[in-house]
């Protein structure tokens, strides 16, 4: 009997689901969040009975379903991991992410029997997207050099990046230790000579970025010691910097983005150079604004984009489709902070920071993140300062994105 993982973070609601599973005679297996169903997935591939099909109820979901298929796609041992997605009407932009992401349907609510029997037994719907979509980060992991093995700490309080980042560092023979909170990271800094420490900016107790601090400063005599630290903003503020951060990582915490920070700390740790030089970043005090001189746009994202796309076609689609939605979004945002409306402003943030991740807009995806952390007592003139530069960036977004796709368009027609 075929077996599916289901899963959505409220029990008892899938009896609908289960009847029809049981009758194409598919055996269920429910959890209820996405960190739960990475655990299950790895815990069964190796006891040698691998469960290859995931349904995910996206209207009850507990983390984005794009970085949970990223997750799942980093995982050599789970690339055969088929992927279907529930989710109420999306835009035309947001299905063409999921899809591309690695899901292989993504159905509308309610859940129509057929199409979902056709979803469950390899029959897709087309949706007009190029076949045998390459995965770039296997492309790219055929091409790197393989990292020097080292002992690493990680302090990271999502569980799903925990563990992407966790097998990502074992599978390169890295020797691993877990802390939860920025206390336990310093006592086991203390305890043991790392190499590196993989560190979240917003644990528990102590801040990530007091943590880096902290070593520094009582540790004058290791430099050599290396330091990731994880960030919600896209920019690098000079606070990360001064505190001895050697590499800033930005959610979402891309294997991709991983692994080249593993080959740039690895380069150092083989060199030596931080120990030598006396360079470390711990020195580089130049005081700058967190915005001044950041990219509108991640040309790297974009590029994957085109590789994936293969056509101009692709990646113009893709942007007018982002770019609908952002205009929409921001017009939902005047209207919702002029109405008071708080929790419709933050679900048009949160929204609007998603599509901007997902296209590699870092300027509106920072504002958007500034944006999701207001709360309702923030003060009227400020919620709009920031809904102006929120404004601003969708602006600049636009006349990057349109002159990117120009050139590209130039480059494309010259091949």
């Amino acid at each position: 009997m075929q077996k599916l993982l289901y899963i959505s973070s409220k029990t008892g609601d899938h009896h609908h689901i289960a009847r029809h599973l049981a009758s194409w005679g598919i055996e269920l297996e429910q959890v209820n969040s996405c960190a739960r169903a990475f655990s299950c997935l790895i815990n069964v591939y190796d006891a040698g009975d691998p469960i290859t099909l995931v349904l995910l109820d996206g209207t009850r979901l507990d983390c984005n379903p794009v970085h949970f298929a990223r997750t799942i796609g980093s995982d050599r041992q789970l690339a055969e991991t088929r992927l279907v997605l529930i989710a109420p009407k999306i835009s035309e932009h947001d299905n063409i992410q999921l899809l591309y992401a690695g899901y292989s349907s993504v159905l509308d609510v309610p859940v129509d029997k057929t199409l979902l029997f056709n979803a469950l037994h390899d029959q897709p719907v087309s949706y007009g997207l190029p076949t045998n979509i390459p995965q770039i980060i296997d492309r790219y992991q055929q091409h790197r050099p393989p990292a020097s093995p080292m002992d690493v700490l990680v302090c990271e309080k999502d569980e799903v990046t925990r563990r992407m980042i966790i097998r990502l560092l074992e599978r390169d023979e890295h020797r691993v230790y877990e802390v939860s909170d920025g206390e336990q990271a310093l006592q086991a800094l203390e305890n043991h000579a790392f190499d590196l420490a993989i560190i979240d900016m917003d644990i528990p107790v102590i801040s990530g970025n007091d943590v880096v601090s902290t070593y520094r400063f009582t540790h004058i005599n290791r430099l050599e010691m290396l330091f990731i630290l994880i960030t919600d903003a896209v920019s690098t503020d000079t606070r990360e910097r001064e505190a001895g951060v050697d590499t800033v990582l930005t959610r979402p915490v891309r294997p991709r983005a991983l692994l080249d920070a593993l080959t740039e700390v690895s380069r150092k740790f083989r060199s030596g150079t931080a120990a030598d030089s006396g360079t470390a970043p711990l020195r580089d005090a130049a005081v700058r604004s967190m915005y001044q001189n950041l990219p509108v746009l991640d040309h790297d994202l974009l590029q994957e984009l085109e590789e994936l796309g293969r056509d101009y076609d692709f990646l113009e689609l893709l942007s007018e489709s982002f770019l609908r939605d952002m205009d929409k979004l921001l017009q939902q945002m005047t209207h919702a902070f002029a109405q008071h409306n708080h929790e419709r402003f933050m679900d048009c943030a949160q929204a609007l920071k998603s599509s901007a991740a997902s296209i590699g807009a870092k300027l509106l995806y920072d504002l958007s993140t500034r944006a999701c952390q207001l709360s309702p007592t923030h003060s009227g003139p400020d919620v709009l300062s920031l809904l102006h530069e929120i404004e601003d960036a969708g602006k600049s977004t636009r006349e990057s994105l349109n002159a990117h796709l120009k050139q590209y368009k130039l480059n494309f027609r010259e091949r």
